[in-house]
């Protein structure tokens, strides 16, 4: 087995980076203004609370809120911030092996 680190080629660049292009266009359309809306909404409701009083609704929004923030900081920006490394990669890491021996032969169950 050896590992070679070859350069990626133009079609794997181009793949590559228009993922990474559609991954920031989801997040500008879908996940941006949600956010947005959720802040405000939190932020009213904490000062529906500081002026009215505790009501259910409003600490449920909060709560909501807390978890939705957990989230996206735990699992969306990560993904995100990986996606954004791997648009800068240049090379590749291409394993190289030999079969030595095969000892069941693998029949494909869709008739092929």
């Amino acid at each position: 087995m050896a590992i070679e680190i070859l350069p990626l080629e133009p079609e794997e660049l181009k793949r590559i980076r228009s993922r990474l292009v559609l991954l920031n266009f989801l997040l500008l359309v879908f996940v941006c203004p949600l956010y947005i809306l959720l802040i405000y909404e939190g932020m009213s409701s904490l000062i529906y609370i500081v002026r009215t009083g505790f009501q259910l609704t409003d600490s449920l929004l909060i709560a909501f809120l807390i978890i939705f923030n957990y989230l996206i900081f735990t699992y969306a920006l990560p993904f995100y911030r990986v996606a954004a490394d791997d648009s800068k990669l240049k090379t590749k890491h291409v394993i190289r092996t030999i079969i030595l021996k095969v000892e069941e032969e693998f029949v494909s169950d869709m008739g092929t």
